[in-house]
């Protein structure tokens, strides 16, 4: 863990005119309220009267709500989610993040998940104003499963594919604050598919190095006791009768993947990243019933072998 915190620290580090016509119309006596009612406003202005009307201390909670609605649908364009920065809009999104209503931070992180997805421009300005830090923070202080869910939600939509939130994620602990919630029963599909896709990215060696994350993250994982607090949730939930089956296969899939990062490194996972020997023998004893739902498409036979003594 200290290596990659370390790798994180370092990698953290006009148009020309239109020709005129020769008879130019005259719109000296147009009405604006006119050409906005028959052509809509310009989205960066709609953008602009969003932000003041969430900032204005008079406006209603529910008005607010819808006002974040409307502000995520014109973000899902690309261009107009690259334009919150030269808007000057992130500080005042981010603002947002300490309203005293859990329904103003859900919303919000909603439109800023939608803003960094697939958006290389705006996730670069993102990390220009500390937004991943204050996301943590958010989702570190919350109580509401909602809050934390979008958290994870707009965390993945930054760092997947993309070194330069990746590097924030590892320097502001967003390892540990991902596996403090990995219990959470209303949050554990979701950290564990973000996990998942974050070390299968590492162990793909088509990739380039600025898309995807280094090949120590998967050992940072194993040292930080992943392992462990896997198994520990599935096995409580195949006990309990609560198992849900894409949650067990992911799970699996996690620890398959990370035992294919061990062998590529050369490395040897110590005893204390892996589980304890109740808890092992519990989870093999669990292996037979769970070969008969998850096709051999999906976990071969030699899969559950790696598995197998990854936990074991």
């Amino acid at each position: 863990m200290e290596k990659l915190l370390q790798w994180a620290v370092i990698n953290s580090k006009t148009e020309k005119d239109a020709p005129q016509s020769e008879n130019p119309a005259s719109t000296q006596d147009l009405d604006p309220a006119v050409i906005d009612a028959i052509l809509g406003k310009p989205v960066s202005e709609q953008m602009l009267e969003i932000m003041d009307y969430l900032e204005n201390p008079d406006s209603p909670l529910e008005g607010k709500i819808n006002e974040l609605d409307n502000l995520e649908m014109l973000v899902e364009q690309i261009d107009d989610a690259a334009n919150i920065e030269p808007l000057k809009m992130w500080p005042r999104i981010l603002n947002l993040l300490s309203s005293e209503h859990d329904e103003i931070k859900i919303n919000t992180l909603w439109v800023i998940a939608t803003a960094l997805q697939h958006n290389p421009a705006a996730q670069k300005a993102f990390c220009s104003h500390n937004g991943l830090e204050k996301i943590l923070g958010c989702m570190n202080s919350s109580n509401n499963d909602g809050v934390k869910a979008k958290a994870i939600y707009a965390i993945s939509a930054l760092i997947r594919g993309n070194l330069e939130g990746f590097s924030q994620f590892v320097k502001y602990d967003g390892i540990s604050i991902l596996l403090q919630n990995i219990s959470n029963q209303a949050l554990s599909k979701r950290v564990v598919f973000l996990l998942l896709s974050l070390v299968s990215e590492a162990n793909d060696e088509t990739a380039t190095a600025e898309f995807r994350p280094p090949p120590s993250f998967p050992i940072a994982l194993l040292e930080a006791g992943v392992v462990q607090k896997v198994a520990e949730n599935i096995e409580c939930n195949i006990s309990q009768g609560e198992s849900s089956i894409e949650l067990v296969e992911n799970t699996l899939l996690l620890i398959l993947n990370l035992s294919k990062s061990c062998k590529k490194a050369s490395y040897s996972p110590p005893p204390f990243s892996k589980t304890s020997p109740e808890l092992s023998s519990k989870l093999i004893k669990s292996f037979p019933n769970l070969q008969k739902e998850i096709p051999d498409t999906v976990i071969t036979k030699e899969d559950w072998e790696c598995i197998t003594s990854m936990v074991n």
